[in-house]
């Protein structure tokens, strides 16, 4: 694909709910599904997505490695957007504080394969503007924004999106201060690159990795739901 040509890999994995999807093709090729979550077996996978120092990430096909977390795993709805794993929030908030944009249904796809947070323009906006008005694009990457990398340390940016449970409790995933900084960017080293980047088209927005390393993930197509669990490496910054 051309969209790809410059991106160091051979190809792309697709994990998707689609039956043309590879988790798809697995599943009606008859992959096992090992964890009887309801005294059947179902087809899922699970994600233990981590932080650069602590490594050793997994994916785990048709089953849940219960030693990759402490508390029990929390299971949310999945939203009929027909191929993506989208889960609609009841409200975002931004050190306890919020936006009256923020306290509305928003779907949210998630992706492994993304990398950062990628928000339509006006949602990244709102969000940044509860955290510090030194936040702002950087024309020089279009899509990304910065901040001085001297105020990092010295600013709070707790952001919690709470989801509906299966059981009807709402819980919270939240992206810690910590990753608030994905680094400074190349052209310019003294400014750094927050986490959450825009979008101009009309798509969902995107949550990937930035809090997927956060949680130990389970992806569940025969039930329909997505499962959070705080992992053991990193519930204490959380």
């Amino acid at each position: 694909m051309q969209a790809f040509a410059e991106d160091p890999f051979d190809g792309i994995m697709g994990l998707g709910t689609e039956p043309t999807s590879l988790f798809g093709s697995l599943i009606s090729q008859g992959l096992p599904g090992t964890i009887c979550l309801k005294k059947a077996p179902v087809a899922l996978f699970s994600f233990y997505l981590t932080p650069q120092s602590v490594g050793n990430a997994e994916l785990t096909l048709g089953g849940i490695d219960n030693s990759k977390f402490k508390e029990p795993m929390v299971f949310s709805p999945l939203h009929s957007n027909s191929g993506f794993w989208t889960i609609v929030s009841s409200q975002v908030t931004v050190n306890g504080k919020t936006a009256d944009s923020l306290l509305q249904p928003l779907r949210f796809i998630f992706d492994s394969g993304t990398s950062n947070l990628v928000f339509p323009k006006n949602l990244t906006e709102t969000i940044y503007a509860l955290i510090s008005p030194n936040i702002a694009p950087n024309p020089a990457v279009p899509g990304t924004y910065g901040l001085p990398c001297s105020q990092i340390s010295t600013l709070p940016a707790v952001i919690d999106f709470t989801f509906p449970s299966t059981t009807g409790t709402p819980f919270n995933l939240t992206l810690p201060t910590e990753a608030l900084s994905v680094g400074p960017f190349t052209s310019n080293q003294s400014l750094c690159q927050t986490v959450i980047n825009s979008f101009d088209f009309d798509f969902d927005p995107i949550i990937g990795g930035s809090i997927l390393k956060y949680y130990y993930s389970t992806w569940d197509a025969g039930n329909k739901t997505l499962g959070f669990a705080k992992t053991v490496s990193t519930e204490e910054l959380l």
